[in-house]
């Protein structure tokens, strides 16, 4: 943790591993009433995901977090997370 502009902030970098392998399975029907199943593999093209990213306090009420990550093949993911803390009310202190 540090600080960019007087502002507290942390940065990151990252190694995922996806391991996300499921089976689809499921049927349908054709309109002529025929009856269908299909069952599919599925898996991530490439298992593993790097990513950046930095949380970056705006106010005591405020932080953004952002987040970029690719799997340099054709995967990738951008996560854009706003957060707002909402004042401490009577009741729970």
């Amino acid at each position: 943790m540090g600080n960019i502009a007087g502002r507290p902030t942390q940065l990151w970098v990252g190694v995922g591993n996806w391991d996300t392998a499921a089976t689809a399975k499921g049927h349908g029907e054709l309109e002529d009433g025929t009856r269908f199943t299909f069952e599919a593999d599925q898996k991530p093209k490439t298992q593993w995901m790097y990513d950046i990213g930095a949380n970056f306090e705006l106010s005591k009420r405020f932080q953004l977090v952002i987040d970029v990550g690719a799997d340099f093949d054709g995967g990738y993911l951008f996560v854009i997370a706003p957060t707002y803390r909402f004042p401490e009310s009577a009741g729970n202190r």
